[in-house]
């Protein structure tokens, strides 16, 4: 997180700043120690020059002791003679010892400039541990907040893994009923198919036992009709014989009258001739419809009579009843799983859209049924048939 970032970037920084001041503090003793060893040098040369003035001022107290004299005292001691006095030459030694001295305060001017320096170290020192040590106590704190911050951090990541654990039982579990209800539907489905099947092949069987009545009741009338132009037809021969005799009986005319009438009984045989072959090509007619009739008897499957299709229909409709009421009954518990189901997952299951289809196939199931009963007994069998198509 940003917090944890800032105070990792906080801990680099005050790590960095303490390696500067221990850089520093390691400069610092160098130079400390550097000073200290230029101020043993130049204490051992101030004592150097200070034995070797003092070695002087020996050699000039001998000397001067024996001398009465103030000025060749003062001659012998600064190497004056009267000719040197003379010439205004100045004395070696003399010149000397004031090149010690100013050398001498040079060195303790240098001396005093390397003790105010090392002072003023010292106190930034002083200071800059100070401030290292309130940024030690910052680190410490924030050390302490990152710690803690660490701890509520593993502590919120336990609580969501737990979660999401629990939340992954749950929808397992939950699948685990889906899927067992699917399986029920599944299987209330194949048996509503089953007796859907058998509530087909019962309505098939009635229909065709019904054609088969039909059919029986149309043979019998086109018996009947054959039967009636047969005997007319048979009347129809026997008066034709006996026009024919008569025809033969009388083949030359001997009267004009006689002439009228045969000509009366041919025009009356053409007649009966014409309506004898009407009446044996409609007698052909009938045959062959009652020959089509036969075949289409003889074709048509064994069925249950009416009166048991009727009573098997009604059976299988109230079955079918049945299987609807436990499939209602089991809509409402798979309701009740997918609502809870859809507090953990977002998207639709697909078991819900079998469900749904599942359902619109059982109501146009259903109200198939429902009209194939009452067609059934309302004898409307092709109007059901037309309906399902």
């Amino acid at each position: 997180s940003s917090k944890e970032d800032l105070l990792i970037n906080t801990y680099k920084a005050l790590d960095v700043q303490k390696q500067q001041l221990e850089a520093m503090n390691n400069d610092f003793d160098a130079l400390k120690t550097e000073h200290e060893q230029e101020k043993l040098e130049l204490q051992t040369k101030i004592d150097a020059l200070e034995k070797e003035l003092k070695d002087s001022y020996a050699k000039f107290m001998e000397t001067s002791i024996h001398l009465d004299d103030t000025n060749a005292m003062y001659a012998m001691t600064f190497g004056l003679d009267k000719k040197a006095t003379e010439s205004k030459q100045p004395n070696p030694s003399e010149i000397k010892i004031k090149e010690l001295e100013s050398e001498l305060a040079k060195e303790r001017e240098r001396v005093s400039v390397l003790e105010d320096m090392i002072n003023v170290l010292q106190a930034k020192s002083a200071k800059d541990k100070g401030s290292l040590e309130q940024v030690h106590q910052q680190v410490c704190s924030l050390a302490e907040e990152l710690k803690e911050a660490v701890r509520v951090k593993n502590v919120y990541h336990k609580m969501v893994k737990d979660a999401h654990e629990q939340l992954k039982t749950k929808s397992e579990s939950m699948e685990r009923e889906m899927a067992m209800k699917e399986m029920e539907l599944e299987n209330k489905r194949r048996q509503l198919k089953n007796v859907q099947r058998n509530l087909d092949l019962v309505t098939r069987a009635s229909q065709e036992k019904q054609e088969q009545a039909v059919n029986i009741s149309t043979q019998t009338e086109f018996e009947n009709n054959a039967q009636s132009i047969f005997l007319q037809n048979v009347g129809l021969k026997q008066e034709v014989r006996k026009l024919q005799r008569q025809i033969e009986e009388r083949s030359t005319p001997r009267s004009s009258r006689e002439r009228s009438t045969g000509r009366r009984s041919s025009d009356l045989d053409r007649e009966q001739a014409r309506q004898l072959r009407q009446a044996n090509d409609k007698l052909e007619e009938l045959a062959k419809e009652i020959k089509v009739l036969k075949e289409r008897e003889a074709k048509s499957s064994k069925g249950y009579r009416l009166q048991d299709a009727e009573t098997f229909i009604q059976a299988l409709v109230k079955e079918n009843k049945l299987l609807k009421r436990e499939v209602e009954e089991l809509k409402a518990p798979n309701r009740k799983l997918s609502d809870r189901r859809a507090d953990f997952v977002k998207e639709e299951s697909p078991s819900l859209h079998l469900w749904k289809y599942f359902s619109s196939v059982n109501s146009h199931h259903f109200g198939c049924s429902h009209r194939v009963f009452s067609n059934s007994q309302n004898s409307n069998n092709r109007t059901f048939f037309a309906e399902k198509e």
